[in-house]
């Protein structure tokens, strides 16, 4: 029988992905507007690090996904012995 991804896992998945994309955008936008406030850059800092955190939230969910998929594939090959 092949398994699949349960229920609890993708709840977890969920719950990491939004709080990882909750501190990883607050952190980089804090320390880009203190960077705007040290060079007068009127937020251009404040975006760059908005588009990290969001890069890295991402980047994150695609890894962890991909880590369930291999464990589901891994699990389906050791039934199929």
């Amino acid at each position: 029988m092949k398994k699949s991804i349960s229920p609890s896992q993708l709840f977890g998945l969920g719950l990491s992905f939004g709080v990882t994309m909750f501190v990883s955008v607050w952190i980089t936008t804090k320390i880009g507007g203190w960077l705007d406030g040290k060079l007068g850059l009127n937020g251009v800092c404040s975006f760059i690090g908005l588009l990290l955190g969001v890069f890295s939230g991402f980047r994150l969910l695609l890894e962890n996904v991909a880590a369930l998929e291999r464990e589901k594939d891994w699990q389906n090959d050791k039934e199929d012995e």
